[in-house]
């Protein structure tokens, strides 16, 4: 009898990871082609948040959301202001050299990633205090009814 080699192990692709990669491609090149301005504008104010992109991890990309949220809300008025006024790039220029609204657009970002990083200790304390807190209104009821009723 002859022996049989071992099958290798397939490896798959991901399948459609590929198409939807390129198509991302193909619209933030459309954006920055057609709309520099706005890209420019974006790009600037929405900074920590493709940091963030870069450096979350985690599943799910908590941190990201979050900076990328409160750095877009913040984000949204200098957008339409430079819509409604051309969308030319001295308007453009002119909105990022305001330092006041950068500094606004970053530290709303910040703020975006300070709740990621303190909203889970602050829930988890909260939690500990409720559970004290419980146990400490059953042990009450328990010397109430002992002294009731007698050991």
């Amino acid at each position: 009898m002859a022996s049989k080699a071992p099958a290798r192990p397939q490896v798959r692709a991901k399948s459609g990871m590929g198409s939807m990669i390129w198509l991302q491609g193909m619209v933030c090149g459309a954006v920055l082609t057609f709309a520099t301005p706005a890209a420019l504008v974006g790009g600037t104010l929405l900074a920590p948040a493709l940091l963030a992109l870069v450096a979350d991890r985690e599943p799910g990309r908590p941190i990201f959301r979050a900076v990328a949220l409160f750095g877009g809300a913040v984000s949204l008025e200098p957008l339409w202001h430079l819509c409604l006024s051309g969308d030319s790039m001295t308007t453009a220029l002119e909105i990022l050299s305001d330092p006041t609204m950068l500094a606004f657009a970053w530290v709303a970002s910040a703020f975006g990633w300070a709740l990621c990083e303190v909203l889970p200790v602050l829930m988890e304390n909260a939690g500990k205090f409720a559970e004290a807190s419980r146990v400490a209104g059953w042990k009450a009821e328990l010397k109430r009814i002992e002294e009731e009723w007698g050991e």
